[in-house]
């Protein structure tokens, strides 16, 4: 959510794509996750934030994710594969 940078356009090569994008990226501007779910806690926004950057270069992946904080309660450790 917000505005993209130049970096969240890196990986894109078509002028249309990069334009829809820009446009995209503009009429979002000032929209944050934390204004949206206010409510919610400040690890589930930090975890949707991760899983939505729109740069997959950038973006978190599932292995990382499970390993948030925000699991550490429900973790159990020796039942995980190559953690």
């Amino acid at each position: 959510m917000g505005q993209l940078n130049g970096n969240d356009f890196s990986f894109l090569s078509d002028k249309t794509a990069i334009e829809y994008a820009e446009q995209v990226s503009s009429q979002r501007k000032g929209t944050t996750l934390n204004k949206r779910f206010s409510e919610s806690s400040s690890e589930i926004v930090e975890m949707l934030e991760a899983m939505l950057e729109f740069n997959h270069q950038f973006r978190v992946s599932a292995k990382e994710l499970l390993k948030h904080k925000i699991f550490d309660d429900i973790r159990v450790e020796r039942l995980e594969r190559g953690a």
